[in-house]
């Protein structure tokens, strides 16, 4: 965590490896891909503490699954493929209904 002191309060920010392994652990024990394409978000877009991501993994039992995330992140292919999802979605949303 990161104090950033304004002038007249003090909020605590998460640095970007610190919220990957939130998104993450939201992912591994709970299932979530939503949690999961947020965490390949933020390691895109931002720096990250390659060797505190890995033991960090290899403290909640995931040591297999960090070089995983690190070849996702690496790809971007889960994002291109959840965006073509997305996009199929939203079509086929916005497409006239078919009154034949």
């Amino acid at each position: 965590l990161v104090r950033a002191l304004g002038a007249l309060s003090e909020a605590r920010l998460l640095r970007p490896t610190d919220c990957i392994k939130d998104r993450l652990a939201g992912y591994y024990y709970w299932g979530d891909e939503q949690n999961l394409l947020q965490a390949l978000e933020v390691a895109r877009q931002h720096p990250v503490d390659w060797a505190s991501l890995k033991t960090w993994h290899g403290g909640e039992g995931q040591s297999e699954e960090f070089e995983k995330f690190r070849e996702r992140v690496e790809s971007g292919d889960s994002m291109r493929s959840f965006l073509a999802v997305l996009r199929s979605a939203v079509r086929s949303r916005l497409a006239p209904p078919n009154n034949s």
